[in-house]
C-alpha cells in the first residue's frame, strides 16, 4: 500500500485512492501543504526549490502553485512561464486565468 506522509500527517483516504496516487498528485499535494505553513522568507525559499523540482517534473499542481507565488511577488515572467506550463498540462484554474489574460 502506497502511503503519503507530508509534514507528519498521513494522507490516506482509502487503499484504493491511495494505490492509484501518482507522484505528480503527491508532489501537488507536498507543495499545497507546504505553501500553508510558510511564514518566514527560508521556510518560501524551501518551498519554492521542492514546488521547482516538482514543477520541472510535470507536476502541474506545483506548476500552478509556482505561478501564483511568482505573480504575487511581482515575478510576472516566471509566474507567467509557470502559469502557461501548468495550462499545457492541463491544469483547469491554468487555463481559465490564461483564456481571461488572452480575452478567450
Amino acid at each position: 500500500m502506497k502511503k503519503l506522509l507530508i509534514l507528519g500527517t498521513l494522507l490516506v483516504p482509502t487503499y484504493t485512492q491511495a494505490q492509484e496516487i501518482t507522484y505528480d498528485e503527491e508532489a501537488d499535494i507536498a507543495c499545497f501543504v507546504m505553501s500553508q505553513y510558510v511564514d518566514s522568507p527560508s521556510q518560501m525559499n524551501t518551498m519554492i526549490d521542492i514546488c521547482r523540482q516538482a514543477a520541472n517534473s510535470g507536476a502541474q499542481g506545483a506548476q500552478y502553485l509556482l505561478s501564483q507565488v511568482f505573480l504575487n511577488s511581482g515575478n510576472e515572467d516566471e509566474g507567467r512561464y509557470w502559469l502557461e506550463e501548468a495550462a499545457k498540462n492541463g491544469h483547469q484554474e491554468a487555463i481559465k486565468e490564461l483564456n481571461i489574460a488572452t480575452g478567450k
